[in-house]
């Protein structure tokens, strides 16, 4: 079995993060000494001269392939792709870590294949200090496609933090779409509708892990900023290109937001006031508000979790209001009243968060005409 392994070139694209390069190749060197196949590690960087001087020399030291590249991790991942040498490509963030049986499990599963399994899909979990805002990213559903192997046999797509894709078939594609704005976002989403499209499978492997630095996401200003460009990428990636997954759904909070506010400035111009013009924004506080606490109760959690329930919220809304605003600009305007369907990889509680959603939306709505004495004249 072990001579019928393919070769596995695992692609990194970074910038400035020699400390987790460091460790990183580290990991990765352990890996490819348990690996019996062919292995090589690319890292394409684009980091300031002084920083790419230090992971110049880490690649040095661990035997890695050292490449200089753009500001675009699309770009980056290309040129790995383009430069590797062995049959299978495996992508791995660099702030993560190999486990050490990490190329055997992605080499067998393609070994095992047939001619329609292009890729393999693998766990990445985190680790590292539990900080307060790492408790608000486990109340998103921002994790949810680092776990895709560990619920599905197959997955409709899966993150660059530990995939691994057939060469040929990553040619047959034109590699990652580097049309789309922004330098990264949504490729590795697109990237998988592509090749299920293309008539093949991503299987999933949950013994193929990689750990995670929690480190990297514990700003709440860099999530947020992320999630805002999540959602502006969601128009790109399904709205303008992927159509046929998008319909007709539940309206979401940011959705009957815009309407509310276009609403309260017909009625701001007809009566000569501003006082219109502040009741939408004192429904939305009030929705979130709500929504958090009646999801605090419905999992019976602590009081003191609120503000944390709190923020997972905001960041919830921040990407709406990326695919909100970002289809507005492209005048994409389905965004106003159509939803992705994303298919079977968000767990149950998706249902019950709409709910929860929906219950808080009408009870604010409820308390703002009560506050304003049934809307003002």
């Amino acid at each position: 079995m072990s001579s019928d392994l393919p070769g596995i070139s695992v692609v990194v694209p970074t910038w400035s993060r020699s400390r987790h390069v460091a460790e990183l190749l580290t990991s990765l060197g352990a890996a490819a000494e348990r690996f019996t196949g062919p292995s090589e590690i690319l890292i394409v960087d684009d980091s300031d001269p002084e920083e790419a001087a230090s992971i110049q020399r880490l690649c040095v030291r661990h035997g890695a392939r050292y490449l200089r590249g753009t500001a675009s991790v699309r770009l980056k991942r290309n040129l790995g792709i383009e430069q590797a040498l062995h049959p299978v490509v495996l992508f791995v963030d660099s702030d993560c870590r190999a486990t050490p049986d990490l190329f055997w499990q992605h080499a067998r599963i393609h070994a095992e294949g047939d001619g329609a399994v292009a890729g393999v899909a693998g766990v990445t979990e985190f680790v590292g200090r539990e900080s307060w805002m790492w408790g608000v990213i486990q109340r998103t559903q921002f994790l949810n496609a680092f776990s895709f192997a560990r619920r599905m046999e197959q997955v409709p797509w899966a993150t660059c933090s530990n995939t691994s894709l057939r060469r040929d078939v990553l040619q047959e594609l034109g590699g990652f779409d580097t049309g789309f704005p922004f330098r990264l976002g949504g490729d590795d989403l697109d990237l998988g509708l592509r090749v299920r499209d293309a008539g093949y499978r991503i299987r999933s492997n949950p013994e193929a892990e990689v750990h995670h630095a929690r480190d990297t996401w514990d700003s709440f200003t860099a999530v947020f900023q992320r999630a805002l460009r999540w959602g502006q990428m969601d128009v790109h990636v399904f709205f303008r290109k992927h159509r046929d997954r998008v319909a007709f759904g539940m309206p979401k909070l940011s959705q009957v937001f815009l309407l509310l506010l276009l609403a309260a400035l017909a009625l701001a111009m007809l009566t000569a006031s501003v006082w219109p013009l502040v009741l939408p924004f004192v429904w939305g506080a009030l929705t979130l508000l709500l929504q958090a606490g009646a999801t605090v109760a419905a999992r019976r959690a602590p009081l003191r979790s609120l503000p944390q329930e709190l923020a997972a919220d905001l960041l919830g809304l921040a990407f709406e209001l990326g695919t909100l605003f970002e289809g507005i600009r492209r005048r994409e305007l389905s965004v106003l009243w159509k939803t992705v369907r994303r298919g079977p990889v968000l767990p149950g509680f998706e249902q019950q968060e709409w709910i929860l959603q929906a219950w808080s939306m009408w009870t604010a709505a409820a308390l703002v005409l009560l506050l304003s004495g049934a809307w003002p004249q």
